[in-house]
């Protein structure tokens, strides 16, 4: 029986450790991103930092305030479907150290 392939449904978009600011995933021309989904965690004791997600116009369609928590790490999490079309950006920002994670996929052509 010869090797199967399956088909990639979805890719990490944006990745990082101990991460302060904003990061930005590019969406190129012909292309229509779809984020599905997104966590951070701040590890603690923490002071209630905000993550929140937006894309090229600057529309947020994700933000969370973590509360101020004593214990080893705090997680949020979404997960839902969000159409960003290229050209283009999805963008993350944090203000306090967090690790944060957002995959979704990416469909050949634009709305």
């Amino acid at each position: 029986m010869a090797d199967r392939v399956s088909p990639v449904y979805s890719s990490v978009l944006i990745a990082s450790s101990a991460f302060t600011g904003e990061v930005a995933f590019e969406i190129p021309s012909g292309v229509t991103c779809i984020v599905r989904d997104m966590d951070a965690v701040q590890k603690g004791p923490g002071l209630g930092a905000t993550v929140w997600a937006y894309d090229t116009t600057g529309v947020q369609f994700w933000a969370s305030t973590l509360p101020s928590f004593v214990d080893l790490l705090y997680w949020v999490s979404w997960r839902g479907r969000q159409v960003i079309p290229g050209p283009g950006f999805f963008y993350m920002s944090t203000t306090a150290d967090m690790d944060i994670r957002a995959s979704g996929y990416l469909l050949q052509g634009t709305i």
